[in-house]
Parts: C-alpha cells; structure tokens; sequence
C-alpha cells in the first residue's frame, strides 16, 4: 500500500519539473557562463539577499538543474 507522501512528492516533482521544462530558455547555464569567465548573477540577487526562503528555492531550484543536466535524476 503507498502512502499519500510519496504520491504527494511525486506530483509535486512532476509539477517542479514541467515548470522546468516550460522555462528552460529562460533559465541561465551558469556552468557554461561560469566557464566562459561571465557573470552568474541575475535580477533576483538583491531579493534572495532579502528573502532566506526565497534564497533556499533557488538553491534547490539549481540542484535539481545540475541533477538534470548531468542525468542522475532519479525517477
């Protein structure tokens, strides 16, 4: 019998990574900016600085885009 956290999590992942893929062009390779000596910074610096929560998302935000990017997503 599964339980209602992993169906929960799983709906949730597959929303997080919908959102991914419909946003993909919009969101920065900062490892290829980072290899090419460009800036890794964007508009919302100053409100992570601000926000800690926000600050958290968007670090969860870049794992799973290296997760991703490197194809060690588990399904």
């Amino acid at each position: 019998m599964e339980t209602e956290a992993p169906k929960s999590f799983h709906k949730r992942l597959e929303e997080f990574m919908d959102y991914i893929t419909a946003n993909l062009a919009a969101i920065p390779n900062y490892a290829d900016r980072r290899r090419h000596g460009e800036p890794i910074v964007t508009g919302f610096t100053g409100v992570r600085r601000q926000s800690g929560r926000l600050q958290a998302h968007a670090n969860t935000l870049l794992q799973v885009r290296a997760r991703v990017l490197i194809r060690r997503l588990d399904a």
